[in-house]
């Protein structure tokens, strides 16, 4: 038997190499003799510099940035052949690097994921990947842009700080000092989310909350959104705001798209393209995936998860996914392909309690799902019906 293991990260709690390799000891219990192919899964988010390097056998480089509240930290980025960037917002801007307690998404900046920019293309680097998720910031790429020398001033001439309260005060931006070497690159950016950047399925009304935004804040920031999205447009010449992907990353999408004239991808086929995961799919009898939270975003906007299950259900291979919760929508999967869904939690539980027991919980539910697997394979040996065509039922 051959099972191919490609979970994501847990956010803040396990990531994609410690999940591959809790799972490769259940399906070993459960296996013995099992051959485990082992794929970092990622998709813009938390988790995208580890995966690419591991992939590419990238170098990595660390450098002190700016965290989303302002405080001096270390972060990484990778370097492919000397030549190619890899650099992850999270590192830099993510809501893992501030406490629930310290989150305040109007104060929070982009503007470390633009001193990594900066950096990059101060060493020479003309050829730069930007994955985005996972951010702590809701500031339209402000903070990054005002990193990479871009200038924002309000009505009465003020130079504007970046973050999410002053979207709604732009009245000019000022590109006349921005870093010379952007017009001589390329930039791709890997989004994880391909929402557009406001209105009901936008970033702010989709994700602000899930960064401590009230109601209120909410609000002020969606209208500070196509505040800036006018003002951006009107300087780019073109729109900013519909492009797929350019919400992700609390709008993050579109500065890049208009700042760098940026091309906006899917984080996870990028990333299932670099690792060529469609060929390490050759005789796998089923794939094992999994991410922190499904819901009906998982399906809607092409999340890791529906990734992996789209390219599987390609060669009608199963997958079967360990998350945490499932949130209302999330059976909406089961349309894409053959699926089935194990939840860590097991019993009623607050946040604080699953993320200190996440280790725990999740071993707990691979050896569950290992052994539903193992159940299914005994009964079809057997000679019991065999599982649905779900195959020829999706086309």
């Amino acid at each position: 038997m051959k099972i191919l293991l490609a979970p994501d990260s847990f956010k803040g709690s396990i990531s994609s190499i410690d999940a591959i390799k809790r799972l490769t000891v259940a399906a070993r219990r459960n296996f013995p003799g099992v051959k485990v192919v082992p794929v970092p899964i990622a998709d813009g988010g938390e988790g995208t510099l580890e995966a690419i390097t591991t992939a590419c056998n990238a170098v990595i480089r660390k450098m002190t940035v700016t965290d989303p509240m302002g405080k001096r930290i270390e972060a990484k980025y990778g370097v492919i052949s000397g030549r190619k960037a890899i650099i992850e917002m999270a590192q830099a801007s993510g809501i893992t690097l501030v406490s629930e307690s310290e989150r305040d998404v109007m104060k929070a900046s982009s503007f470390g994921t633009g001193e990594m920019i900066r950096r990059a293309l101060d060493e020479g680097i003309r050829d730069v990947v930007i994955a985005i998720g996972g951010s702590a910031t809701n500031d339209c790429g402000m903070g990054c842009a005002i990193a990479l020398g871009v200038k924002f001033y309000d009505c009465d001439g003020n130079e504007l700080e970046g973050n999410g309260e002053n979207l709604i005060k732009i009245d000019r931006i000022d590109t006349e000092f921005i870093h010379p070497c952007i017009k001589d690159a390329s930039f791709t950016v890997m989004c994880d989310v391909d929402n557009t950047l406001f209105g009901a399925e936008g970033s702010t009304m989709v994700y602000s909350k899930q960064k401590g935004a009230t109601q209120e804040q909410t609000e002020l920031l969606e209208c500070g959104m196509k505040n800036c999205a006018e003002k951006l447009s009107a300087l780019c010449e073109k729109d900013v705001a519909e492009v797929p992907g350019a919400g992700a990353a609390g709008g993050m999408g579109a500065m890049l798209y208009g700042l760098l004239d940026a091309k906006l991808t899917s984080g996870i086929d990028a990333l299932l393209d670099v690792t060529g995961f469609e060929s390490l799919l050759k005789g796998v009898s089923v794939v094992v995936t999994g991410e922190g939270m499904l819901d009906a975003q998982t399906a809607k906007h092409k999340k890791a998860v529906y990734g992996i299950v789209k390219r599987c259900t390609r060669r009608k291979i199963p997958v079967c996914i360990i998350t945490g919760g499932m949130g209302e929508g999330a059976e909406e999967l089961y349309e894409v392909g053959n699926v089935g869904i194990m939840t860590a939690v097991n019993f009623p539980m607050n946040t604080e309690y699953a993320m200190k027991n996440a280790e725990k919980l999740f071993d707990a539910a691979a050896d569950r799902m290992f052994r539903l697997i193992r159940i299914g394979r005994d009964v079809e040996k057997n000679g019991a019906p065999k599982v649905p065509k779900y195959y020829d039922q999706l086309g």
